[in-house]
């Protein structure tokens, strides 16, 4: 998603993109204050970054959070349903 809103991006936003693919993938707890920034500049000013790394950061939760197979059934299901397209 990162590489196709790079080539559908304006040049100042272009400026945003690049370089950040370390800052979208790395836990947010491990981001030093000038990732946290770029981060933050780089969700608000694209949607689509910012839903996919919110989907990225729900996931991660789930995984975090351990219910047991039965319990994270429910709460998988409803995450696939947010990650759907349509």
């Amino acid at each position: 998603m990162r590489r196709a809103e790079f080539k559908h991006a304006k040049a100042p936003d272009k400026s945003l993109i690049t370089g950040s693919r370390y800052v979208l993938l790395k836990n947010p707890d491990k981001l030093s204050d000038s990732q946290q920034h770029r981060l933050d500049d780089l969700l608000a000013a694209n949607q689509n970054l910012n839903a996919i790394y919110s989907l990225k950061e729900q996931l991660q939760n789930l995984w975090d959070n351990p219910h047991g197979f039965a319990g994270m059934t429910h709460p998988l299901d409803q995450w696939c349903a947010l990650a759907t397209p349509g």
